[in-house]
């Protein structure tokens, strides 16, 4: 299954792994089948998910291959699938911040941005 990894751009701070289980696992794996090669469709449904599950809301979700200017508010996506290190824990409240974003930046693929749209 695709595993995205989402890091808040202002705080540079890991934020979501869709592989992590919660209240959306089985929501990811049906939207998953359905956009599997929708890369840019899935990065925003799962930044919306995350958000859902925080407590925000947005009006949409605007995918880019590119990081975005310092003003936005939304998160960069990197795809972890193939991942075979340990950076399927990241999410753990035991892993220091700066340890996960660099297994994150070293292990997996960047795929682009999503920005939040209020």
């Amino acid at each position: 299954m695709k595993r995205l990894v989402l890091v808040d751009r202002t705080s540079n701070r890991v934020c979501g792994d869709t592989s992590a289980p919660g209240t959306h696992t089985r929501n990811w794996a049906a939207i998953v089948t359905q956009l599997d090669d929708d890369t840019a469709g899935l990065a925003a449904t799962a930044a919306r998910l995350l958000d859902q599950s925080l407590g925000k809301t947005a009006c949409d979700y605007i995918f880019t291959p590119f990081a975005t200017d310092r003003e936005s508010d939304g998160y960069l996506i990197f795809d972890c699938s193939g991942c075979e290190d340990g950076s399927a824990s990241i999410m753990s409240d035991q892993v220091d911040p700066d340890e996960a974003i660099y297994a994150i930046m070293t292990s997996c693929f960047y795929v682009g941005y999503v920005r939040r749209d209020h």
